[in-house]
């Protein structure tokens, strides 16, 4: 739900090539909660190409990138025990709210700057465009 009606980050969206076939790719955009952050998601990879470590690397360069950028905080609805290996971990209870029903184990984040977790609090809502 936070990233409905927003327009994905280009410059944070990545596509994985095998050959001329798309065999993945990993979309942000943009939110806030108090401050700025990072909606991921969806990162996908085709069932013919997983296991190959497409969405590892999909998700290395879109991390990296968005350091890059300057930005500090990243959530998602996702496999905990998947993004732990990135860094993510579950948002404290009560710290951000989603905007709609969400398993709390599945509710994650990951600060990409030191501090940027103490930024951003409160209810997830999408930057829409203007």
């Amino acid at each position: 739900r936070p990233r409905e009606g927003t327009l994905p980050m280009a410059v944070l969206c990545f596509p994985a090539l095998v050959g001329t076939y798309l065999g993945g790719s990993v979309r942000f955009g943009p939110a806030e909660a108090g401050g700025p952050l990072l909606v991921l998601g969806p990162l996908t990879v085709d069932p013919s190409f997983e296991k190959r470590g497409i969405g590892g690397s999909l998700m290395r360069a879109s991390l990296d990138a968005a350091r890059a950028g300057g930005h500090g905080v990243v959530v998602l609805v996702g496999d905990a025990p998947y993004y732990r290996r990135f860094g993510f971990t579950p948002v404290p209870p009560g710290r951000l709210l989603p905007p709609g029903p969400v398993d709390p184990a599945r509710f994650l984040w990951l600060e990409l700057r030191p501090g940027a977790l103490d930024t951003v609090s409160g209810n997830v809502s999408a930057v829409r465009p203007r």
